[in-house]
């Protein structure tokens, strides 16, 4: 299942709007303003977007995605509470108008750049699983709990970590999170169970199994990443494999 993002809010620009400039400001602007499916360029000055509004539709289609990428970038660095829409819209050199006509509230934005941010992430864990179709059942394991854990290649724990914190405060950005936790965990339950299946593991709980194993990196994650290195990356490999082989009944490894 993939991450549904939602793009109600990113509206296209008409070149005419509903409503003659001869007619009453205030009411031209509420119904350009308002929830309503076309917003046009006169309008869109005047209503403070600016002229970037017009050039992102005309010049550059994909502009909302620009700020997403943006968004995302800027949280990895600086964290969510230090984000503010003026410095997304000084990294693109755009204006504050432009990032408001597409997603409205700060608030949605940031909610958009983690629904984005987790999709990329669930792809990646997809062309991980397809690099290693061919392996044996715990090399595909091995695999995936690398890329999971934080010596891995994924998006980044330090944006998850800050997804945690704020998804305290946001009941629909924790769905995001949630969403993308569970298939993580729903694939590492997967692999398990095949093992199972196949005689090369042994566990009586696979669904434990990988609540256990995806918590244990859980934790290193923020000790390694926001403590500072707390653990190292060769501590977190031993580990992780000290709980596979204790989780699965696997053979304790040759001298």
């Amino acid at each position: 299942m993939h991450v549904q993002v939602d793009r109600a809010r990113e509206r296209p620009i008409t070149t005419d709007c509903s409503i003659s400039k001869q007619e009453d400001c205030a009411a031209r602007v509420t119904i350009c303003q308002g929830r309503e499916r076309h917003h046009c360029a006169t309008c869109a000055d005047e209503a403070g977007y600016g002229a970037d509004v017009v050039r992102s539709q005309k010049q550059s289609p994909g502009r909302a995605d620009d700020i997403v990428a943006t968004t995302i970038e800027f949280i990895t660095e600086n964290g969510v509470g230090q984000l503010r829409t003026v410095d997304i819209a000084k990294r693109l050199g755009v204006s504050t108008g432009l990032i408001f006509y597409h997603f409205e509230t700060l608030a949605n934005l940031v909610e958009h750049a983690f629904a984005v941010a987790a999709e990329r992430d669930l792809t990646q864990l997809r062309n991980t699983l397809d690099s290693v179709a061919n392996e044996s059942v715990l090399d595909r394991l091995r695999a995936v709990l690398r890329h999971y854990g934080p010596t891995g290649n994924a998006l980044g724990w330090r944006l998850w970590i800050e997804s945690w914190s704020a998804g305290l405060h946001d009941e629909n950005l924790r769905k995001v999170v949630k969403n993308m936790d569970s298939q993580w965990r729903q694939t590492v339950a997967m692999l398990i169970a095949e093992g199972v299946g196949s005689g090369e593991f042994h566990t009586p709980d696979p669904h434990g199994a990988a609540w256990r194993l995806t918590l244990l990196l859980d934790g290193l994650a923020v000790q390694s990443v926001a403590l500072g290195g707390a653990v190292t990356t060769e501590e977190i490999h031993r580990w992780t494999e000290d709980a596979l082989r204790n989780e699965l009944g696997l053979p304790a490894p040759s001298a």
